[in-house]
């Protein structure tokens, strides 16, 4: 069929309108996309300028050497993140999370979806290094830069983010209590967490969940400190539910049914928190009374760097003690509060800030995991 001169002339306007519709469209998008560059750039400028200013908006980026991998929990389910998009949001109680693979050899790329059950051996939350200061119930933290060493007014320097003579820029926390067994430890939800044998072989198995660049080890007493801390501030949830779970499952909440997604016992009440510091077994820590070995099974105790040594509550690390947990916080909640003596010299967490004292063999306790930087 042959168009007229009036035919063709409104053929081309619309193939004329469709290019300018078409043009308009990209056009759009591409100053939808400047804009978003430019309103994120102009977010980080200004969170960078209140981090210079001492302000507490801007927390030091997660630790991530070869063999952890970043996470987030996106349409129900954990993707390997973007590092370079928002993927933690400390102010929004979204704190950054991280995963040891299985198979350290599986290939991954960025939104890759991971089978907590089948590819991961070991979970772990970014706590980044902060100052605090304790006014009555509430809890006031700063994040500050790794060489930072002089606090601000009425604040201290937490002294979690120090480790065998270096200024951390944080520290990675067990996300739950340990699971698995002696041969194959693991970190991992909705899994019975492991009974302690004692206080040594407990420490000496907590270095098998390692990887290059990072210092594995038994949790110190002032590094659960510096995780109730944070949890107690802005930046969490000051009443996190309690894992009532009778079997001793890990993330678990009022009962077995309620599990970690539902982050009942988290400490920011969302996934992204760390799980079981309230409720679930008691925690033996490396914290003791004037090294007293007690039934622990040590021969000899560690290097200084894996354990707070107390000659009393307030006293510890040839010092006086702070960030741990115990006496600043005697005011703040109840719960169980014992501390430690020559014969049961062993540091129990049950709650944020309540504490028991063993004498270093198992009751039915457990234990959790730090990484530093080696």
């Amino acid at each position: 069929m042959k168009l007229n001169n009036k035919g063709f002339a409104i053929s081309s306007i619309m193939y004329i309108v469709m290019i300018m519709c078409v043009v308009l469209i990209l056009l759009t998008l591409s100053i939808l996309s400047s804009r978003k560059i430019i309103l994120d750039k102009q977010k980080n400028n200004v969170l960078d300028a209140l981090y210079k200013n001492g302000e507490n908006l801007k927390p030091n980026e997660p630790l991530l050497l070869d063999g952890l991998i970043p996470v987030l929990y996106d349409d129900n389910t954990w993707k390997v993140a973007d590092i370079n998009d928002y993927w933690y949001d400390y102010s929004n109680k979204k704190w950054a999370n991280a995963v040891i693979l299985k198979d350290a050899t599986k290939k991954i790329d960025v939104g890759m979806s991971l089978d907590i059950s089948n590819d991961v051996k070991a979970m772990f939350v970014w706590i980044p290094k902060y100052e605090y200061k304790i006014s009555g119930d509430n809890i006031s933290i700063n994040f500050i830069d790794a060489s930072k060493t002089k606090p601000s007014n009425e604040y201290k320097i937490h002294p979690a983010f120090v480790f065998g003579g270096k200024n951390l820029t944080g520290i990675w926390v067990g996300k739950f209590e340990t699971t698995g067994n002696i041969d194959n430890l693991t970190i991992l939800p909705n899994e019975t967490s492991k009974i302690l044998e004692n206080v040594n072989s407990s420490f000496a198995i907590s270095n098998t969940i390692n990887i290059d660049g990072y210092n594995s080890h038994m949790a110190k007493n002032i590094e659960w400190g510096a995780v109730s801390y944070l949890a107690y501030s802005n930046y969490g949830i000051k009443n996190i539910g309690t894992n009532s779970c009778g079997e001793y499952k890990t993330g678990m909440g009022s009962n077995c049914e309620d599990t970690y997604e539902n982050g009942t016992s988290s400490t920011t009440g969302n996934i992204t928190g760390v799980y079981d510091m309230n409720g679930g077994r008691g925690e033996y820590v490396m914290g003791v009374f004037n090294k007293s070995i007690s039934s622990s099974e040590f021969e000899n105790l560690p290097s200084d760097d894996y354990f707070d040594n107390y000659t009393s509550i307030t006293n510890c690390n040839n010092g006086t003690c702070y960030g741990d947990a115990l006496s600043e916080t005697n005011n703040i909640n109840t719960g169980s509060k014992t501390f430690i003596d020559q014969t049961n010299s062993w540091i129990i967490r049950d709650s944020l800030f309540g504490y028991l004292s063993g004498n270093g063999t198992s009751n039915n306790e457990t234990f959790r995991i730090v990484l530093t930087k080696s």
